[in-house]
């Protein structure tokens, strides 16, 4: 199952306490750009390097969505997503 909430909502609280029923997208997934990319692994790191590069890291975060519904699908853990 996927869940679409706004920032702010509880998403990462979710994860945090309950880690073997949900998966957060922005602290499992969103820092593996940062991770291939060798920027700092932060909101803000990765906003600076998007401003530059936007088309290439839309085509990341959709692959790593995909990611994150096999992944779900496959555990029977809900994914929470802002994007």
């Amino acid at each position: 199952m996927i869940l679409w909430a706004h920032p702010g909502t509880g998403k990462t609280f979710l994860y945090q306490s309950q880690p073997e029923l949900v998966i957060d997208f922005d602290s499992v997934y969103k820092p593996k750009i940062s991770i291939e990319l060798g920027i700092p692994d932060t909101y803000e790191a990765r906003q600076l390097w998007r401003q530059t590069h936007q088309e290439e890291y839309n085509k990341r975060i959709l692959e790593l969505f995909n990611e994150a519904v096999i992944d779900s699908y496959l555990s029977g853990k809900w994914l929470l997503v802002s994007d």
